[in-house]
């Protein structure tokens, strides 16, 4: 067991990956956690098998599981080490194990971990001391407001945000577009609200959006929200029907709903539809209340007209509204229709979608034989076709094509052998976490060969928290991102704003909202779309292209500019190489985004990974919201 193994698992997702314990951990197969932690050095087995022993009241056998990862260095084992004392009562102990030094001090997230330890241990007066000196962080002050909920402390707590409120309004005025903490005026409204002032934050918060005294479109979306909680219809209809309607309107159309009126709440969404400049951002919320009144077939020929664009294309919502209603055959019949044209276009997706959906109509031969057809090298073909095997009983036929399969992980198969109560066995058949980390290089060092020397690639630098646990991102991501991205410290992949889009494709050539356009590089040429207003935002990964992204760039339209293009190697966008990317601008723009707007968009990867997982679609989408959400 080594530091540099170790932290390779964790960014990576090696070896028995999250998912896999969780698995794991919820077949009760606890004590195989602890054998493979002890014997095999994996650290999420450890990291599950000492809360599943902590839980049990079992504390010394937890802290015996963590003890080889401490003495290994490894920084995470101590937070976790303290959370098990912690939970033993010893709080003290617990404390002393992890209280920052005065270098840690300095680092805002080691003070956030350490802040909530503290509020779990009852001592809120030091937490908040812990946090005060970071507050100009977005996140910062969001955690302030989240551990002091019902402490009793709401008024401390509006004094720390009041002037830093004061500071947002001032900005806009001011043309000074960074200020921080930019959620500041939210969270006040917020305080205010469950402190019982609601008049007071409706108040505040709507004269701010009157006077245009704000700076991110997260604070339309917290007078909306503040306004539909407290069935303040009159002020919601002026928001949501005014110049903020392409931001807020939803949110009205819903509180209509809410309150018996949905056949208003209808027209007023085909109205801005027939007469908005930008009418298809209107088009969802209408789509799902159509749904949820079982009305499917005018649901989906409201999305009808956005099915052949190259983006804001609903096409991908509709197929799974017709899923979850149980209309399979209907949800089949609309790929069916498309042009021979998208389907070239979108191969990828078209394919292991029409595998979903067939196997989810209980179509499986027909599934079988369609997949027969594919270029046997097609992204996800294997995984696809092992679903539907399995879904039939045919499992040892579904192990033996996965196993057959060199480029696929040995999760895949792990992952199968669990579902079907064979965990030793699976266990038992993954390589070492050495193993693994040394074919990583290998396939690092041959990627390396490929691409020629680092001059031509971004580098980033950026400065290590200790103690700060990595953000978790599917390994196939973690890889892509480290074949384009050159980091000096990998010890976190999505801790800051990485710009990375902007080596391929300069600010300069991004184009009006709306319009398709193609940027020519010198060895290929880029299809890319714009649509929406505010700061830009790039949506970006591989295989899914503007089609793959199209439900959540439809989403942030209303608060980003936000661009979207079809990656290299797919058509329209011709290459030779795929790169693959994963960069949401997170320090710049996703950190600012209410916990509201982040259940939405991880809702709508939910839904996506659903659809594409078993069939090996990318996880770039699911990661990407995790990731915001956290």
């Amino acid at each position: 067991m080594n530091v540099d193994d170790l932290e390779w698992q964790s960014r990576t997702l090696g070896g028995i990956f999250p998912r896999l314990v969780t698995t794991l951990v919820e077949r009760g197969e606890v004590e195989l956690l602890v054998q493979a932690a002890s014997k095999q050095g994996e650290w999420f087995c450890a990291q599950a098998a000492a809360r599943g022993l902590s839980r049990a009241g079992k504390v010394e056998r937890a802290l015996k599981v963590l003890e080889p990862f401490i003495e290994a260095g490894w920084n995470r084992a101590r937070w976790e080490r303290a959370e098990v004392l912690l939970e033993a009562g010893r709080v003290q102990q617990a404390l002393d194990a992890v209280r920052p030094d005065e270098e840690g001090l300095a680092s805002e997230w080691v003070c956030r971990d350490f802040a909530k330890l503290l509020a779990r241990a009852g001592r809120l007066d030091e937490a908040i001391t812990v946090l005060t000196p970071h507050l100009d962080k977005e996140w910062i002050l969001s955690t302030l407001v989240e551990l002091t909920e019902g402490q009793g402390r709401d008024e401390q707590v509006l004094e720390l945000i009041a002037p830093r409120a004061q500071r947002a309004r001032s900005a806009r005025g001011e043309e000074r577009w960074s200020v921080k903490p930019s959620n500041a005026q939210d969270l006040q409204a917020q305080v205010l609200e469950r402190a019982g002032r609601v008049d007071e934050a409706v108040r505040t918060l709507g004269a701010d959006i009157a006077a245009g005294h704000f700076v991110v479109q997260n604070t339309l979306i917290a007078y909306a929200e503040l306004l539909r909680r407290h069935g303040r219809l009159e002020e919601l209809r002026v928001l949501g029907t005014g110049k903020h309607a392409g931001e807020t309107l939803a949110y009205y159309a819903r509180a209509l709903e809410d309150d018996g009126q949905a056949d208003e709440a209808e027209a007023v969404l085909r109205r801005f539809i027939a007469t908005a400049e930008y009418p298809d951002r209107f088009r969802w919320p209408l789509i799902e209340l159509l749904g949820r009144q079982g009305r499917i077939e005018e649901a989906v020929e409201v999305g009808r007209p956005t099915f052949d664009y190259r983006d804001a294309c609903l096409f991908e919502g509709i197929i799974q509204l017709l899923h979850e209603a149980g209309r399979l055959h209907d949800a089949l019949a609309l790929p069916d229709e498309r042009s021979a044209e998208f389907v070239e276009e979108h191969s990828s997706w078209f394919s292991s979608n029409r595998i979903w959906l067939l196997g989810e109509a209980g179509l499986h031969e027909e599934a079988l034989a369609y997949a027969e057809t594919l270029p046997p090298d097609m992204y996800g073909l294997t995984v696809s076709k092992a679903w539907i095997l399995e879904e039939t009983g045919r499992l040892e036929e579904a192990l033996a094509l996965l196993r057959a399969d060199t480029g696929l992980q040995s999760s895949e198969v792990a992952e199968l052998l669990i579902w079907h109560g064979r965990a030793a066995e699976a266990i038992a058949g993954m390589p070492s976490l050495a193993e693994q980390h040394a074919a990583s290089r290998q396939r690092d060092a041959a990627k390396q060969a490929d691409r020629g020397p680092p001059s031509s690639l971004v580098r980033v630098r950026r400065q290590r928290h200790r103690g700060r646990p990595p953000l978790l991102l599917p390994s196939e991501i973690q890889a892509a991102f480290a074949a384009v991205v050159h980091v000096d410290d990998e010890a976190e992949l999505v801790d800051v704003d990485f710009h990375v889009v902007g080596a391929a494709c300069p600010l300069a050539a991004v184009g009006t909202a709306g319009s398709p356009s193609c940027l020519d590089r010198p060895d290929c040429t880029i299809a890319f779309s714009v649509q929406g207003e505010g700061p830009l935002l790039f949506l970006v990964g591989a295989p899914a292209g503007r089609a793959g992204f199209a439900a959540l760039a439809h989403e942030l339209a209303g608060r980003f500019r936000v661009v979207t293009h079809d990656p290299r190697g797919q058509a329209p966008a011709r290459s030779r190489a795929l790169i693959w990317l994963l960069s949401l601008n997170v320090a710049a723009s996703t950190r600012r985004l209410d916990s509201f707007f982040c259940r939405r968009l991880f809702t709508i990867a939910q839904a996506s990974q659903e659809a594409n997982e078993t069939s090996g679609q990318s996880h770039s989408l699911m990661a990407a919201t995790r990731a915001v959400a956290s």
